[in-house]
């Protein structure tokens, strides 16, 4: 849990919540913590304490690794961890670990690319414009008449980041409004941005759980926010937003939905549990993104789902821990 992104606050509440959601009498819970320099700690308090730690003095012995000591290693990471390199790292280790694998983390994980990816598979997703840091800095003019051709009004958001940080609606018609905007997502992503036309909808997730042979979709949340006008990181944690599960839809939007992420599940390949996020324009879903290693506060979109379903949280992850042990038999 942790690491070095915007996140890192996130992911500490939902590794707490996980840490202390398992069976102790069934597993040897060892808490560890990535701080924002990248060192790997120990929290030995954890389990105690009940409350997320941002520090902690015990570093991780390295032996602890090499003597293939842990069993398996349930990921809690957000952004950072999340795009493949984490598991990169676990496999030389020879450790399984929950959540998918390098190639589906990688992919899932850059905005760009995954929308490349869907409309690979003719799923549908909004017209965009990404930006670097070079771009901006050496032709700032060029930039801009690509992203005035997608409309008045934009999203902007980092490339490769979770939780709605960094993400700003913006009119065009104020000229400051995008370099602002720009500025706050290259502070969530220092490489890349993306740039995509503001659709008006209603918002829905749709959590899958299994693994690349076989998934299915948890029941489709519809999520509305009161006191903003998207999603953002304030309104998902400060308990304003309305989610209601399952979502008040029909049938066919139900299965139209649930077949899209399931879709995208199989096609990267995916393990674990994923969360697919769209926007409905009329019976219309666009594809927004994928997270891999989503959320698992008790605030969060996933456990909510689950217990829909009627599975409590630690049935949950207890299906991931059984998940990252298959894949590795």
């Amino acid at each position: 849990m942790g690491g070095p992104s915007a996140e890192h606050a996130i992911s500490l509440k939902s590794g707490t919540t996980m840490a202390q959601s398992l069976d102790q009498t069934r597993y040897d819970v060892i808490p560890v913590i990535i701080d924002e320099h990248r060192r790997w700690l120990t929290a030995p308090n954890l389990l105690r304490s009940g409350k997320s730690q941002r520090t902690s003095k015990a570093l991780i012995p390295a032996e602890e690794y090499q003597a293939g000591r842990l069993d398996v290693a349930l990921l809690a990471l957000h952004s950072y961890g999340e795009d493949g390199m984490l598991q990169g790292f676990l496999e030389t280790l020879g450790i399984p670990y929950s959540g998918s694998g390098i190639l589906a983390s990688s992919v899932a994980m850059d905005k760009a690319r995954f929308k490349l990816f869907c409309r690979g598979l003719g799923v549908r997703v909004l017209p965009d414009y990404v930006v670097t840091k070079s771009d901006w800095r050496n032709h700032p003019q060029q930039a801009r008449r690509a992203i005035q051709k997608l409309g008045q009004k934009v999203v902007v958001k980092p490339n490769q980041s979770g939780s709605s940080a960094g993400v700003s609606i913006i009119s065009l018609k104020d000229s400051r409004s995008l370099a602002t905007a720009i500025t706050a997502a290259f502070r969530a992503d220092s490489q890349s941005l993306i740039v995509e036309p503001f659709l008006k909808g209603r918002e829905f997730t749709v959590a899958t759980l299994g693994d690349d042979q076989h998934a299915r979709a948890l029941p489709v949340i519809e999520i509305v926010p009161t006191a903003d006008s998207f999603f953002s990181y304030k309104v998902k944690y400060d308990g304003t937003t309305k989610e209601i599960c399952p979502a008040r839809i029909s049938t066919a939007l139900t299965k139209k939905l649930s077949a899209i992420a399931l879709e995208i599940h199989h096609g990267l390949g995916a393990s674990g549990v994923l969360r697919t996020d769209f926007i409905v324009r009329g019976a219309t879903p666009y594809v927004l993104e994928t997270n891999t290693l989503p959320g698992m506060t008790t605030e969060s979109l996933v456990p909510k789902a689950a217990r829909a379903a009627g599975m409590s949280y630690s049935q949950l992850l207890t299906t991931l821990i059984e998940l990252a042990l298959k894949r590795r038999a």
